[in-house]
């Protein structure tokens, strides 16, 4: 249909969908206690297994993980929709998947967890048998009948798809931990793992009963197994206790019927060389008859076709190395396509693992480099340091840039005032200003690691790090302290509450304090004798400190009142110790936070009187720093970015492409985005985000017609061109009803979403970019008719 003519009249019809429409959900605001993974989540916490949907052509993946993360994507790993189970209980490690199609299957976990997935959008924890420990694996013969299995011998099943019980195992003893479980039918199948005291790990299940296969090599810790059901030949990967080495054996004998039939295995030949597997093999998966690939924890992915030789893939994370946990395979006519998971939150795909040169996608992240330090001025705006460089987002951490060129040496602190003024330092004696660009301020000796910076004006700038280093910039040069209680220690952090106001702390539980802009520092009484990595202050008297833990497991965690004179103890959580503290901020003097090791998080709203733990990771959090009262990010190794406050609500619009018609679809549900990618994946191609805009600023709601006759949507602003095509042409235009709003006028700040006709087959396309817009006019000009700006969307 052409632009028509607009009559002004009112818009009054009842809404029929084309397709299920469901209502958009809530983000939560800015602030509390949820803390999440940045960019995207979760960024760096351990993935532990990842199952390809066997339905052919689909292009769904699920994987899980620590902290119960269990996610799918509908689109190779370009983007994930992330699930909370129905009565999942805290945040059980998830450890294995199964899933038979796109949207059914069983994924187990510590603590006796198991999930059953019965359509994309539910996940409902299932009950284990009494006394259920840690399962490891699970395998789905249908959607009724699954086996489990895990630690100290355990394997339960379900005959039903609900219910499950525990299968007898016949009295052998020698159980260790069960790591894999492959089903060759609902009676027989392999278990396999770490037998106890070095004894047996691999096992057949036959009628119920696990049969001993005695003659296995008991240096061998089973990590994962594949099996060819045709000939019922196993293949089992893993670690050689002894040393740590990769294992790789098969059996010699698939006939396996009685306890007296045990075969031995081999070593495949030919063997893997030394080199070609760094530490040991943890995953294991053959597509079909010829084809082998394998993971490593040294991050190899290892390649076989059934030639002489095996070969080295490309990794998708070649340097630094992350460990991979598993592999899951499926051809697809020539193509092999895989997906990996692994530590740090390692989640890739590629098409086709056969190619001389895989490419792979990995799932979005701004670095995978150590950060040593994070510093928000406000929720929207925070800066990292990762290796030479600074990161920034001014988005809630949505996106991250580098801030200007790296510098000259690695960056372990940075501090800004504004987002125009900060200063950062690092090793060998490097400082570091910001003022729209970078300058390195002179006069520091090399050599000397810089390990943290206070930023309070461009010509009031203080350092501290090793050996004896308190250093101070007054816009023109660098001036170390000389006195001799400064000189005397190893300074890890230092603070200023204003100009005049400053703590310094450092090794073997060293302070010194100032009150008179640093022209005389004076050693304080830390009360521990630890090393003391951060300091806070929230006035000129009161600050707060963390550090290492002591020799006999009191966390060192401090607060002073009288300007660094004194500190006192916080006492930490009911239970809590034996943990080395990392770092303090604080929002004011009642509100921060400390992180520090296996991921700790602690928070205090009563100025450190009581703490509450706030874990989500049980990755190293070196860095944390408080946004405002209620919102804080903190950092730590592998590019671990995590915060508990959101971005405010944005209206995202998702663009699909319909591979029949031509044309293009846009929705701002995110679950009618994953219910056409669920129903009619043969018809709508995810092309990704269309726009995002502050819905909450807009006026008009934006119209929605679908096309009876060629399967399009139309999409208009105006009341007036709404009521006319309902008018007029009722006969092939069905209202679907209003949908997200959006601005009829231009908005400053804002975007345009731009109208095109495809005169060919009569649809209408919208973009957002200017510059899909000037392409489209330049390449297609006898296909698409441009029709003006169609409305404006509020920034």
């Amino acid at each position: 249909m052409r632009a028509s003519k607009i009559v002004r009249v009112a818009v009054c019809v009842a809404l029929v969908a084309s397709f299920a429409v469901f209502s958009s959900p809530g983000v939560a605001g800015a602030g509390g206690t949820s803390w999440h993974w940045l960019n995207p989540e979760p960024t760096g916490d351990t993935l532990n297994a990842v199952s390809m949907s066997p339905e052919t052509g689909s292009s769904c993946m699920w994987a899980v993980g620590n902290y119960g993360f269990i996610a799918k994507t509908f689109d190779y790993g370009q983007s994930w929709h992330k699930f909370d189970p129905t009565g999942m209980i805290g945040n059980p490690d998830l450890t294995d998947i199964d899933m038979l199609s796109n949207s059914v299957g069983w994924a187990v976990g510590t603590n006796g967890t198991i999930i059953k997935i019965s359509e994309w959008w539910n996940t409902t924890v299932q009950t284990a048998p009494t006394g259920t420990g840690d399962l490891y694996a699970v395998d789905a013969l249908n959607s009724t009948t699954a086996y489990a299995v895990g630690v100290n011998g355990t394997v339960i099943k379900t005959l039903d798809g609900t219910n499950w019980t525990t299968v007898q195992a016949g009295g052998l003893p020698g159980y260790g931990n069960f790591y894999a479980i492959q089903l060759l039918n609902n009676n027989q199948g392999w278990v396999a793992g770490v037998g106890n005291s070095g004894g047996n790990n691999i096992y057949f299940l036959t009628s119920g009963l696990l049969w001993n296969k005695s003659t296995a090599d008991t240096d061998f810790d089973v990590q994962d197994i594949a099996v060819d059901p045709a000939t019922n030949t196993l293949w089992a990967v893993g670690m050689k206790r002894s040393d740590g080495s990769a294992l790789f054996y098969k059996t010699a004998d698939a006939n396996i019927q009685t306890q007296d039939n045990n075969p031995p295995l081999y070593a495949m030949t030919p063997p893997l060389s030394p080199s070609l597997a760094s530490g040991y093999l943890t995953g294991i998966s053959r597509p079909d008859a010829t084809h082998i690939l394998m993971t490593t924890s040294g991050g190899d992915i290892i390649y076989g076709d059934g030639s002489a030789a095996w070969t080295k893939k490309d990794s998708p994370y070649p340097a630094p190395a992350r460990p991979l946990n598993d592999i899951d395979v499926h051809v697809n006519g020539t193509e092999y396509r895989t997906a990996v998971v692994g530590d740090h939150g390692v989640l890739a795909y590629t098409p086709n693992v056969a190619a001389t040169t895989p490419t792979w996608t990995t799932r979005a992240s701004a670095t995978y480099q150590d950060l040593t330090s994070v510093d928000f001025i406000s929720p929207a705006v925070g800066y990292v340091t990762a290796g030479k460089g600074v990161l920034k987002t001014a988005d809630y951490g949505q996106t991250w840039s580098h801030l200007g060129a790296d510098q000259g040496s690695a960056l372990l602190d940075v501090d800004f005032k504004d987002a125009s003024n900060g200063a950062a330092v690092g090793r060998s004696g490097g400082v570091y200003i910001y003022n729209g660009s970078w300058t390195t301020a002179p006069g520091l000796s090399p050599g000397r690691d810089m390990n943290s910076v206070c930023y309070l004006a461009f010509n009031n700038i203080w350092a501290a790090g090793a050996p004896g280093t308190i250093a101070h910039w007054d816009g023109t040069i660098v001036t170390e302290s000389s006195d001799p209680d400064v000189t005397g220690g190893n300074w890890n952090s230092v603070d200023f509450f204003d100009a005049s106001h400053g703590i310094a702390v450092g090794d073997a539980g060293k302070v010194v304090y100032t009150s008179d802009s640093g022209a005389n520092w004076t050693a304080g009484d830390s009360g521990v004798t630890e090393n003391i990595e951060s300091v806070d202050m929230v006035s000129a008297t009161v600050g707060y400190m963390v550090g290492d833990v002591s020799g006999t497991g009191v966390m060192c965690m401090r607060k002073t009142t009288n300007g660094g004179s004194s500190w006192t103890a916080m006492t930490p959580p009911v239970g809590l110790s034996w943990l080395d503290l990392e770092s303090v901020s604080f929002a004011d003097t009642n509100n921060g936070w400390i992180v520090g090791q296996t991921g700790t998080i602690l928070r205090t709203s009563n100025g450190g009187a009581s703490w509450t733990p706030e874990n989500i990771t049980s990755e190293w959090l070196v860095g944390v720093s408080a946004a405002d009262a209620n919102s804080a990010c903190a950092v730590g190794y592998f590019g671990h970015v995590l915060a508990n406050f959101y971005p405010p609500a944005k209206t995202t619009v998702y663009r699909f492409y319909n591979l029949k018609n031509g044309s293009h679809f846009y929705t701002d549900s995110h679950q009618e985005k994953l219910n056409i990618l669920q129903k009619w994946p043969d018809i709508y191609k995810f092309e990704g985000v269309g726009y995002e805009y502050d819905a909450t600023k807009a006026t008009q709601l934006l119209y929605r017609f679908y096309n009876k006759i060629n399967g399009s949507h139309f999409y208009t602003a105006s009341a007036q061109e709404a009521e006319n095509v309902i008018a007029k042409y009722s006969d092939i235009y069905q209202y679907d009803g209003p949908t997200y709003p959006v601005s009829p006028i231009k908005v400053t700040p804002g975007g345009t979403v731009y109208r095109f006709y495809n005169v060919k087959n009569g649809s209408h396309f919208y973009t957002a970019s200017e510059d899909e817009r000037n392409t489209v006019m330049v390449k297609w000009p006898n296909v698409f008719l441009y029709e003006g700006e169609a409305f404006y969307l509020p920034l």
